[in-house]
């Protein structure tokens, strides 16, 4: 393997948060891919998700199932989605 010890285990676990998405859960590979590259607030993923069809609890199903993180952008900021 080549690469920091930082890029080797980013890679480890995008391939683990990988290997939690169920195929047969469309909502899972969407959160997925929303969140691959950015971090994003939890509003925009949710508003995003809703206009691409899914429910709410779809969303925050697949947010527990993914494992992601959920972050204070600070005392009167939102919340902040990412991938672990």
């Amino acid at each position: 393997m080549d690469g920091t010890a930082r890029q080797i285990l980013s890679m480890a676990e995008e391939f683990q948060v990988q290997g939690s998405i169920r195929e047969d859960m469309p909502q899972d590979r969407w959160l997925f891919d929303f969140l691959t590259h950015k971090a994003a607030s939890a509003t925009q993923c949710m508003e995003e998700a809703l206009a691409a069809g899914f429910l709410k609890k779809q969303i925050r199903d697949a947010r527990e199932r993914l494992r992601v993180v959920s972050s204070k952008t600070g005392f009167d900021g939102g919340w902040i989605w990412s991938l672990p």
